[in-house]
């Protein structure tokens, strides 16, 4: 009997070692496709606590989770922490599924508290606004819809004011804007790039509607970030593949990028918890590109980057400004709105009144 045993014993053994892929010998890690359709439960309405719990039962992989990315608005509507709104919900791709954005009420905004903070005004005829009350909170999805009220700045790859204001700006083919004149001390999107500029404390925030006569559309390289002297980082922006995005080869749409380090050990490596998004309208021209990347991928880049204290961000492309896009902030201040060009604005928009944080946002946002 003993005999027999061990050789049925031996047989189960050789089995295993010849074929690997049995289910008795080795089990398959479970995985997802990106086409397959995942239930991303709605939360709005719940607590955060209950919405987190909701959505980290949720698995698209084994052991992979969806990524909460959380935003905080006040509202008169809804008690705080309470979720207000949900990116996406539903029947979704595993690849959309990847992260949900929640945007959180803060409650009632304290009337005494809605003041606005100035801070400096430089050279480049553009003044960063530090602001607590925060705007409506920006999703980031693939639709800029939520960008319409955000300042923003008017930037391009060389100083083309001359052009715009008295000889005309033109690009090629029979739809270009040959002789197309802006009226003095002002540009549009026809002649220069839209952009804005945030951060909210865990996030950097950028938003470009490309400028009609910026011929190659769209373009992905060097998107140079700096929170201070010695503390740059950089990014690419590609195709789903990694593949250089050629807008000019693409229809009309809606189109997910990749975000990926461009500097550091970390070089060519997609950028954990970024998102971004290009819209391509149907006249082919002013796509709009929004994107957010962690601040702490940016100290995964840059290990001198202080994104505890941040006083001040700069953002520039070599491919689309000729100078720096500057966003100031104050200590811990959780959101830091865009440079706005200043033509048109009376200097005594500047002069706005400095008051300390509410204790219940800086409690929010730490």
């Amino acid at each position: 009997m003993k005999v027999k045993f061990f050789l049925i014993w031996m047989i189960v053994i050789i089995a295993c070692w010849s074929v690997p892929t049995m289910p008795v010998c080795a089990a398959e890690p479970v995985t997802v496709s990106p086409q397959t359709q995942i239930m991303v439960p709605d939360t709005t309405g719940m607590s955060v606590t209950e919405a987190e719990a909701l959505l980290g039962s949720v698995e698209l992989s084994e052991g992979v989770g969806i990524e909460i990315i959380k935003t905080y608005q006040y509202s008169d509507s809804a008690l705080a922490d309470v979720v207000l709104q949900q990116s996406i919900s539903g029947n979704v791709s595993a690849q959309m599924a990847h992260s949900v954005n929640l945007v959180i009420s803060l409650g009632p905004e304290p009337v005494e508290e809605q003041l606005l903070m100035s801070e400096n005004v430089n050279e480049m005829s553009t003044f960063g606004l530090s602001a607590y009350r925060t705007q409506p909170a920006v999703i980031i999805d693939g639709n800029p819809e939520d960008w319409a009220d955000k300042p923003f700045s008017w930037e391009y790859n060389w100083d083309n004011s001359f052009q715009c204001w008295f000889m005309g700006i033109w690009t090629e083919g029979e739809d270009g804007l040959k002789g197309y004149i802006c009226p003095k001390d002002t540009y549009d999107a026809n002649v220069r790039h839209k952009v804005s500029l945030f951060v909210d404390g865990e996030y950097v925030y950028l938003y470009i509607k490309f400028a009609r006569c910026y011929d190659p559309g769209f373009n992905g390289w060097d998107y140079n970030f700096s929170l201070g002297e010695g503390q740059d980082t950089k990014y690419v922006l590609t195709d789903l593949d990694g593949s250089d995005f050629n807008a000019r080869n693409k229809a009309p749409g809606v189109y997910e990028l990749v975000v990926k380090h461009g500097d550091s050990d970390l070089s060519w490596q997609n950028v954990l918890g970024a998102r971004a998004f290009l819209k391509i309208p149907e006249q082919a021209y002013n796509a709009e590109l929004e994107l957010c990347i962690p601040l702490s991928q940016m100290k995964a880049q840059n290990a001198n980057a202080d994104i505890e204290h941040i006083g001040m961000l700069q953002w520039w492309n070599p491919n689309l400004t000729y100078r720096r896009v500057s966003a100031s902030g104050a200590g811990t201040m959780p959101f830091v709105m865009a440079g706005i060009a200043l033509a048109g604005i009376p200097l005594s928009a500047l002069l706005i009144r400095k008051k300390g944080i509410p204790k219940r946002g800086r409690e929010a946002h730490e």
